[in-house]
């Protein structure tokens, strides 16, 4: 679903099989998920356009999280292409890391764009989702134009991106006509 209310009927939309329609995840304990950046789309791996959420059903899950800047999102690239990324702790290449503890009952929405990472330090079992919103289309964007110079993997991407921006575009602009 698009949020806004906006749910089209998308018969064009032939659905694959992606980790993004994953709604509840058990992760072991000692789990690292690698840095992403939240897409226009896609999650765990998340894309850096949507919103991912996570809530914990039980266990834990910490969240190291850095605000898409400019200057952020241009290291997170230089860091993404590099050969020796696995070397390199990403968090230790920006200004700011934030670190987010999240434990059995609480829920993480990630705002768009932002680029994270996920360690599992307990057995833990999660309920996790993206979506699509009208709040920041424009870092969507963006974080689309990012999965594409990386050429990010279309398993971790936001299903039919593309296609559902034409859709949102047709009922916006039915809607102000």
């Amino acid at each position: 679903m698009y949020m806004g209310g906006y749910t089209p009927h998308w018969p064009h939309i032939r659905a694959r099989k992606s980790s993004i329609y994953l709604v509840l995840g058990r992760k072991l304990g000692g789990f690292w998920v690698f840095w992403e950046v939240v897409s226009p789309g896609g999650c765990p791996p998340h894309p850096p356009h949507i919103c991912p959420t996570s809530a914990p059903h039980q266990g834990e899950k910490i969240f190291y999280l850095v605000r898409p800047t400019p200057a952020n999102l241009s290291l997170f690239e230089a860091w993404s292409s590099s050969r020796n990324q696995g070397e390199l702790f990403f968090g230790d290449q920006v200004d700011r890391c934030y670190r987010c503890p999240l434990r059995q009952g609480q829920t993480l929405f990630i705002p768009t764009g932002w680029i994270h990472a996920v360690l599992t330090p307990v057995d833990c079992l999660a309920f996790g989702g993206n979506f699509l919103h009208s709040l920041n289309i424009e870092m969507q964007l963006k974080a689309y134009e990012l999965e594409r110079r990386l050429s990010t993997a279309e398993n971790f991407k936001f299903p039919n991106f593309e296609t559902i921006c034409w859709y949102v575009g047709r009922h916006l602009l039915d809607t102000f006509r």
